[in-house]
């Protein structure tokens, strides 16, 4: 009875309020959920979200790309640095080929003692070590070539600046033996000249000693006539060698007008007979006959003076040996060698690895 008379005042007293009156029971209701509600946990009652499998799926691609990155500019680093070590290691191998190739300057230089001093087998040699070392400084600029991915338009360059260098290079390496062989002739016709001029100064020093013999004598009896016979050997020896040293030089030179060297060789050769004579008539007391060879000796003397004053001067021996097509040869040489000098223009900019062995200290600049 107490529950049913509780219910109306209640009622009684939200309608004095003007508050809703809920329905019979429902007190009870609300009564008992909120009582419910208060006793339940926030973890019992909050659902869980699900992962987003996307995201975390994005999260490995991005690590994953910054690692591939990060890998990836560490390697072009370890190639550039590699690339620019070769493009210097290929310029030091192009230093040491030039070493070499300077000396191919004589074998093309046209100047009578350059030829003189030219030896076919040193070019050979000069040739094979300019040729291995351009060929490792082709194999370092391969190496240079395989790191271009990774290198800048600068070294790029420079590879190809360095390439066009060996390239030149070979070149005068080429031109070089054309010119060796097609002056093979006359680098021997002027070693034999060069040894004409020792053998006649050697025979003008013989001449010279037996006339001293001569003249110190007061007569015919009173001439060393053993002292007289060895100089006289001696000078026929060295008419000897002259006459082999324009033989040689002919042979060397077919197309060469050695007439002038022959005319001196022959007068040579004639004028130590009469000193034979001269030793023969001595020996015997002859005096008649000496006083008469002495005549001849002298008169053929002064003509042999005569034909050595007609015979070419060295500066203009040259143009006695060497051919158009030689002269066109080492022109060509010349222009190679030119190239050779001209490629190393673009590499003085270069500033990503020290180059100045090269560009500066080149034998080729010299």
């Amino acid at each position: 009875m107490e529950e049913n008379e509780s219910t109306p005042q209640l009622s009684e007293a939200a309608a004095r309020t003007g508050a809703p009156v809920p329905p019979e029971g429902l007190g009870e209701a609300v009564a008992s959920t909120a009582s419910g509600a208060s006793a339940s946990t926030p973890d019992e009652s909050a659902p869980k979200k699900p992962v987003n499998k996307k995201v975390v799926i994005g999260i490995v691609a991005v690590a994953v790309v910054l690692v591939g990155v990060g890998a990836f500019l560490f390697a072009r680093g370890q190639a550039a640095n590699a690339g620019r070590l070769a493009i210097h290691e290929s310029a030091e191998k192009i230093v040491s080929a030039d070493q070499e190739l300077v000396d191919l300057d004589r074998y093309a230089d046209l100047e009578y003692f350059s030829l003189a001093l030219s030896d076919p087998s040193d070019a050979d040699d000069t040739f094979s070590s300019a040729t291995d070392s351009l060929d490792a400084a082709q194999k370092e600029l391969d190496e240079a070539k395989s790191s271009e991915w990774a290198l800048d338009g600068a070294d790029k360059d420079a590879i190809a600046a360095l390439q066009s260098s060996v390239d030149a290079r070979r070149n005068m390496v080429e031109t070089g033996r054309k010119v060796v062989d097609s002056l093979g002739g006359a680098y021997t016709a002027s070693s034999s000249i060069t040894s004409y001029y020792s053998d006649l100064s050697n025979f003008q020093t013989s001449v010279g000693d037996a006339i001293s013999v001569v003249n110190a004598a007061s007569d015919v009896a009173s001439i060393d006539s053993a002292r007289f016979s060895t100089d006289v050997e001696g000078a026929k020896q060295h008419a000897s060698s002259l006459s082999a040293d324009v033989s040689a030089a002919k042979a060397a030179v077919p197309s060469a007008d050695f007439s002038k060297f022959q005319d001196v060789a022959d007068k040579s050769v004639a004028l130590a007979d009469l000193l034979s004579q001269l030793s023969g008539a001595i020996s015997s007391g002859d005096t008649s006959s000496v006083n008469s060879i002495a005549q001849t000796f002298n008169s053929d003397k002064n003509d042999l003076v005569d034909a050595m004053g007609k015979t070419e001067e060295l500066s203009n021996l040259a143009d006695l040996l060497v051919t158009d097509e030689d002269k066109s040869l080492a022109a060509d040489y010349q222009s190679a060698r030119d190239a050779a000098v001209a490629s190393l223009e673009p590499l003085s900019s270069y500033t990503g690895i020290d180059l100045s062995d090269l560009t500066k200290g080149s034998s080729l600049l010299d």
